[in-house]
């Protein structure tokens, strides 16, 4: 009997969680010095060869395993906020192939040699993606792989997205099959205005790019303009069933313009947004050299005593811009949601189609209560990670 896959992981998995295999052979009579070589292979190329030197069991069998995760977590790209259409593969995954032979030999005092016991798990992919050990040991990629109804979106956002004109938001689901996207505009007596759809496609991890601008491209100007809100779902090819979870995108109109649209990297390798509408508050640090300069200078054969270039002087100044985000009143639901965006290592400030990279400084947050008080707000500290120098003298 050849080599068995005891254990594989999902069919979807999340690259930075462990990506476990284990696997054994019948021990054999007449078998000795065995060891297991393992290949592993990500798009065809191969990333990683290695031994493991296998353990008996209870049951008599040699057991071993291998953890692929720190192999295949560096080599798969983040999803980019890029795309210029509603839809687009996210492209934050590959195809993993893992193959095993156990190796060993007729005689106890030799080497073991490949007598091609040998077995390929199952494909695999591997996403960008980074659960906590809890969520992992509860996570089922069918959640989120159409296939089923209510199938949700890779993001913890309990439908409460909103949107300014121009600004973009972005979302992602499991898509292995055909799709088709559906997007139903209404107004503000809730009254349907229309609904289209774009073309499916077998796009193995679907990211959606929505904003009022490229609505425009399946509606009209005039039914945008009038648009309160718009659904998205993802149904069958033909449309007649639903393949996953209904989600809402209010537009706000308020003139809200001097608050800040927040996109970050959220645990799914998904983009969660978040418009934060009030107005924030710009500030700057600023770092310079000095350098000391006598009192007075020759003036042809005398000396001048001058008080204007002289002393203690500065150059080289590098000012860091900052700035103060601040949300309007928050939901327990909506502050628990918020604060995942502290926990994000990439997260963009978006003012229609521009995204500007920015480092949060706040070093920790709380998930607060309706029991302590009713409403909240969150007040985000951050700073550019383009700093800025001054003029050179």
């Amino acid at each position: 009997m050849g080599v068995i896959f005891n254990q594989s992981p999902q069919a979807y998995t999340p690259s930075d969680n462990p990506i476990v295999y284990a696997f054994s052979y019948d021990n054999n009579v007449g078998e000795y010095n065995h060891v297991f070589k393992i290949s592993v292979t990500l798009d065809g190329v191969s990333i990683g060869v290695s031994n493991f030197f296998p353990v008996v069991n209870e049951f008599n069998y040699y057991t071993g395993y291998i953890d692929v995760s720190n192999i295949v977590k560096t080599r798969l790209d983040t999803a980019t906020t890029n795309q210029t259409g509603i839809k687009s593969d996210a492209a934050n995954y590959g195809l993993l192939s893992v193959n095993v032979n156990c190796w060993y030999s007729l005689n106890p005092n030799d080497a073991a040699t490949d007598q091609l016991e040998q077995s390929t798990a199952a494909n695999v992919y591997p996403f960008k993606a980074c659960l906590s050990n809890k969520e992992f040991m509860n996570f089922s990629y069918a959640n989120y792989s159409i296939g089923s109804v209510n199938v949700k979106f890779l993001t913890d956002n309990p439908n409460i997205v909103e949107l300014r004109e121009t600004d973009e938001t972005l979302m992602q689901i499991i898509t292995d099959t055909d799709v088709r996207v559906y997007i139903y505009i209404y107004d503000s007596t809730d009254t349907l205005i229309a609904s289209s759809f774009i073309p499916s496609s077998g796009i193995q991890i679907t990211q959606l790019k929505l904003s009022t601008t490229l609505l425009e491209t399946i509606f009209t100007p005039t039914q945008v303009s009038n648009t309160t809100y718009f659904k998205v779902q993802m149904r069958s090819p033909s449309g007649s069933s639903p393949y996953s979870e209904l989600k809402r995108i209010n537009i706000n109109r308020e003139g809200c313009f001097n608050g800040k649209n927040l996109v970050w990297l959220n645990k799914f390798g998904a983009y969660d947004t978040f418009l934060f509408t009030y107005n924030n508050i710009l500030k700057s640090d600023i770092q310079s050299k000095s350098y000391g300069k006598r009192f007075g200078s020759f003036n042809g054969t005398t000396y001048d005593f001058n008080t204007k270039d002289t002393g203690s002087l500065t150059y080289l100044k590098t000012i860091t811009d900052k700035i103060q985000i601040v949300s309007d009143w928050l939901s327990q639901v909506e502050q628990n949601f918020v604060v995942q965006v502290y926990e994000s290592p990439l997260v963009y400030i978006n003012e229609g189609t521009l995204y500007e990279n920015i480092e949060i400084e706040n070093s920790s947050y709380q998930f607060k209560q309706a029991e302590h008080e009713e409403l909240f707000n969150e007040i985000i500290d951050a700073k550019f990670t383009h700093s800025r120098k001054s003029i050179t003298i």
